[in-house]
């Protein structure tokens, strides 16, 4: 892999150590909190697909973006993964981390296949009792590059924080130059969500289901 040159990364080392947090020392408990998940299954794709063909390329990947949201709009984000897994799996490991972490939001990159993705997770929901809202986000008003350059300027002004050991997300923010066509930045992405689309605050577990309730009537 060619070396990456210092001037072109848009998220430099230095950016990057000056904004990480300890996250033992960050109360997040008022503040909003959020997934950002990318099934990264394209519902053309997944149509043409044979259980055969399915099993040889052992799922698709997908990442979750982790953050809390403060009530001066600063995001913290706390974990990030990238995984492959095939699409019931990502369905159960989405439902694992809401009951381990109790988001207040779950945003989801969505297409029609990916839609039915958010209507399991809320029918597994409300089997498990959980309480979160969820929501599909688009990618058509703001381009990939656009948004996660504005992230970068967010971290630039203090108004992103990153926890240390985040080594997939750091290392796609360091290889990042401004053009994501080929690159894995799935998980900056997530993080550039977070940042545009996560409410800052928190707000009782009712409040967040009328507010699910009041999109979905939109």
């Amino acid at each position: 892999q060619r070396p990456i040159k210092r001037e072109n990364a848009i998220f430099s080392k230095e950016l990057i150590e000056r904004s990480y947090f300890d996250s033992e020392a960050v109360d997040t408990t008022n503040m909003r909190s959020g997934f950002m998940w990318d099934p990264g299954v394209a519902s053309d794709l997944m149509d043409a697909m044979t259980r055969a063909q399915h099993r040889k390329t052992r799922g698709h990947g997908f990442s979750l973006t982790i953050g809390y949201k403060d009530k001066k709009d600063t995001l913290y984000i706390t974990h990030a993964y990238r995984r492959k897994f095939e699409p019931t799996a990502q369905a159960n490991f989405i439902i694992e981390k809401a009951i381990e972490f109790k988001p207040d939001f779950i945003l989801v990159e969505a297409d029609v296949l990916q839609r039915a993705f958010m209507a399991l997770i809320k029918e597994r929901r409300e089997a498990l009792g959980l309480k979160f809202s969820i929501r599909a986000v688009t990618s058509k008003k703001v381009t990939k590059n656009r948004r996660i350059d504005q992230a970068a300027a967010e971290m630039e002004a203090g108004k992103i924080k990153i926890a240390k050991g985040l080594t997939t997300l750091i290392q796609e923010a360091i290889e990042y130059e401004g053009e994501t066509r080929g690159k894995y930045v799935d998980c900056l992405d997530g993080m550039a969500y977070l940042a545009a689309e996560l409410p800052r605050s928190s707000s009782s577990s009712e409040e967040v289901l009328a507010e699910e309730k009041r999109a979905a009537e939109e």
